[in-house]
């Protein structure tokens, strides 16, 4: 197992729910302190389940973002994070 117990992975994700799962399952079984995912695409019931899923084998925190909000503007919203 990995110890990555100071490491916080920042993901930014618009649509692409299938990519984001790949990613997501990827991290799996790493130590890592924390997983920020920021997400400016629409309400998705498949991806709230995969949030959902996946808050049980990672450390995940999710920020919902406006619409198409843009990626400097998630990456600058998982940073302040």
């Amino acid at each position: 197992m990995n110890d990555l117990k100071d490491v916080t992975i920042g993901l930014k994700t618009f649509y692409r729910t299938e990519k984001l799962r790949n990613t997501l399952r990827s991290l799996v079984g790493l130590n890592v302190k924390e997983v920020i995912v920021a997400d400016d695409g629409p309400e998705d019931p498949e991806k709230e389940k995969l949030y959902q899923e996946m808050s049980e084998y990672l450390p995940l925190k999710v920020i919902r973002l406006p619409y198409n909000s843009g990626l400097a503007y998630g990456r600058n919203r998982i940073v302040e994070n």
